[in-house]
């Protein structure tokens, strides 16, 4: 489709090795930031055009059809859940996940808009992951207190 997954992924990598190394401040002045552990200087040195795509490092790009991914942001954060070490990103209805690994578990390059033959990127309903990550968010976020006392904030 001649769609550049190269820029995709390293759009996502950047991103993630931004809030890897800053304390990001959340509306309650509460700091947030991941852990890329020893991937983090090679993603730098790859960001830089010193290195090559790094080793043990995999990139899965959704285009989400549903109206509320595509209308939301959502910052990286680590995925607890998830089997490997992975991160998450959601931009306007492209759902980033990239996965650390040392291991090269089977399939997993297929998957990657970068490893692949094909430089896969999926299509898909995203809706229940979007409702998912909301219900998470929803729970640990609060207002901030100028939202609070001026319901014009809103609107600006």
């Amino acid at each position: 489709m001649g769609i550049e997954t190269e820029s995709l992924a390293y759009y996502a990598l950047s991103v993630l090795w931004k809030g890897s190394v800053h304390k990001w401040k959340t509306v309650r002045h509460q700091s947030t930031s991941i852990s890329l552990g020893k991937y983090q200087e090679p993603i730098r040195r790859y960001l830089l055009d010193q290195a090559g795509f790094p080793d043990g490092v995999y990139v899965i790009v959704a285009v989400c059809t549903d109206s509320g991914s595509q209308g939301m942001n959502f910052a990286p954060c680590e995925v607890a859940q998830s089997k490997l070490p992975m991160y998450s990103l959601l931009v306007r209805g492209l759902w980033f996940h990239v996965l650390t690994t040392g291991e090269n578990p089977p399939g997993l390059s297929e998957l990657c808009c970068i490893r692949s033959a094909k430089k896969v990127i999926f299509k898909e309903d995203c809706t229940k992951r979007f409702l998912e990550a909301g219900r998470h968010i929803h729970k640990t976020a609060t207002v901030s207190t100028e939202l609070r006392s001026s319901p014009s904030a809103l609107r600006t």
